[in-house]
């Protein structure tokens, strides 16, 4: 925990003896994630599969002011392994990621200055059925029309059972709903950075960030879901588990960083891992990623490195 943890030089870590299958050690429900953890979480990739095996990922999102947010999101998402990304946006923004990504599907959508309109709800609903995972809020940006969107996409989701991330703009928008929580569908994942978890509950960030661990699982209990609050030292938190991540790098402190988070946590729960299995691992090789990126140094990474580095990384993971 901070400001403690700047302090701390090179970290070891060194077994005391305890055997790994000591009965007790499986009632502990707080923990590090760590190589171990994220290799034995990763989805399996049978030879004679096929892109419907490894889940189709819908990302909503863009904007005039965010065009590159969802195109981030899309290429994190086939990075992590799915099998098929679309992306959602606003028709002008799907012609310029069009041109210089090739991999995704688009689902161009009418706009309100220069935002979603509330008129793509309709096409919206009527596609979610294809696919496996919802991304919710890469670049959406702000409009009156938001909440209303949101929460229509997240009452459908729930009707399919398709996990739904929530990121950025969605929180934002979800954040001014009147009992907003009652609209989370079984299976989601909340991303919020310090600022956004203070308008969802109302706290101040300061005190968010001196009692990280107590409120990320405080709130994922009274929400009765997944919350990866992010900063340095992530925390991931469910009603009956929780989970911190290793990493504090500058290297992530960079726009479009929490967008290839979000496609990469909507790929693995398109390939059927839990929420909490989902965040946490696409937590800790996002966090690796950027420390290869990195390379020795911070100032230079750019959030699409992090995704470039991601292959490399999950090599590394793999060979365990």
């Amino acid at each position: 925990m901070f400001p403690g943890a700047k302090a701390v030089g090179t970290l070891v870590f060194a077994t005391a003896g305890v055997e790994a299958d000591l009965p007790g050690l499986g009632v502990i429900r707080r923990g590090l994630v760590d190589d171990a953890y994220v290799r034995s979480a990763l989805p399996a990739r049978p030879l004679n599969a096929n892109k419907g095996t490894f889940g189709k990922v819908l990302v909503v999102g863009g904007s005039s002011h965010y065009v590159g947010a969802p195109g981030l999101a899309a290429r994190a998402a086939y990075r992590m392994g799915a099998g098929l990304v679309t992306v959602a946006a606003p028709r002008a923004v799907t012609s310029i990621l069009a041109a210089g990504i090739s991999e995704p599907t688009w689902l161009p959508c009418d706009e309100l200055n220069g935002t979603i309109a509330q008129g793509a709800l309709s096409p919206l609903l009527e596609a979610l059925p294809q696919y496996d995972a919802l991304v919710l809020g890469p670049g959406l940006g702000q409009g009156p029309q938001m909440p209303q969107l949101i929460t229509g996409l997240m009452g459908k989701a729930s009707e399919l059972d398709c996990p739904v991330i929530v990121d950025a703009d969605a929180l934002n928008a979800l954040a001014t709903v009147n009992n907003w929580p009652s609209f989370l569908p079984q299976h989601a994942v909340l991303t919020p950075h310090p600022g956004e978890m203070s308008r969802l509950t109302g706290l101040s960030i300061e005190s968010i960030q001196e009692n990280r661990l107590e409120i990320a699982q405080e709130y994922a209990t009274q929400w009765n879901t997944t919350v990866l609050l992010k900063g340095a030292h992530t925390v991931i938190a469910s009603p009956d588990r929780l989970s911190v991540l290793p990493y504090k790098s500058s290297a992530l402190s960079t726009a479009g960083t929490g967008d290839v988070l979000a496609g990469m946590i909507g790929a693995l729960l398109g390939q059927r891992l839990s929420p909490h299995d989902a965040a946490a691992a696409a937590g800790y090789l996002h966090g690796l990623s950027g420390v290869h990126a990195a390379g020795g140094s911070d100032r230079s990474v750019m959030a699409g490195d992090l995704i470039d580095a991601l292959r490399d990384v999950l090599r590394q993971i793999e060979a365990l």
